[in-house]
């Protein structure tokens, strides 16, 4: 698979009994929940990416060589606004396989605002819609076009733009599942 936004993310983690590569979802603490994935960390930007099974069942993100669809790191992380809720949406839920979540928030307990994150993979010529926290009043929401060879990010300003530049049709915002 094509990766999105995963190296971004990776890591190195210290854990009692050593250090692993992972990519984490989501925070740790009170009204929040992490969720992580180990990643190889032989990977570069320009590999493609697959998923393997652990011994314990868990996923894990490794190099491959696949070309269809994307590995892709999603997050609906905003603004600091109370009342606010971050996540991401799609027009076509059987076009999106979410492999973990976790979910972030803003406050001392997790109750001021929150948002979500995932790890997913996204078939090609799949629109995500991405609804920040914070509020559209301080930060857009906007459109992720997951093409065939690259991924558009598009204000949702510009959205009848680009569908018109590049022959698609508009995605129906009234018809949206959350990934959460």
């Amino acid at each position: 698979m094509k990766q999105y936004k995963i190296l971004e993310n990776r890591q190195e983690r210290s854990f009692n009994w050593g250090k692993m590569s992972i990519i984490a979802v989501g925070e740790r603490g009170r009204g929040r929940y992490e969720d992580i994935i180990p990643c190889a960390d032989n990977i570069t930007e320009n590999d493609f990416v697959q998923l393997v099974e652990t011994k314990s069942g868990k996923k894990k993100i490794v190099k491959g060589s696949d070309i269809k669809n994307w590995l892709a790191y999603l997050s609906g992380a905003g603004i600091y606004t109370r009342n606010t809720y971050g996540t991401c949406k799609t027009t076509n839920p059987e076009r999106v396989e979410v492999i973990c979540k976790g979910n972030g928030a803003f406050g001392i307990a997790g109750r001021i605002g929150d948002y979500y994150e995932f790890i997913a993979i996204v078939q090609e010529n799949t629109w995500i819609f991405v609804k920040p926290a914070g509020g559209e009043s301080k930060i857009e929401c906007y459109w992720l076009y997951f093409g065939q060879h690259e991924v558009f990010k598009v204000a949702k300003s510009e959205i009848e733009m680009f569908c018109d530049a590049k022959g698609l049709d508009v995605p129906d915002i009234e018809k949206l599942f959350d990934l959460a």
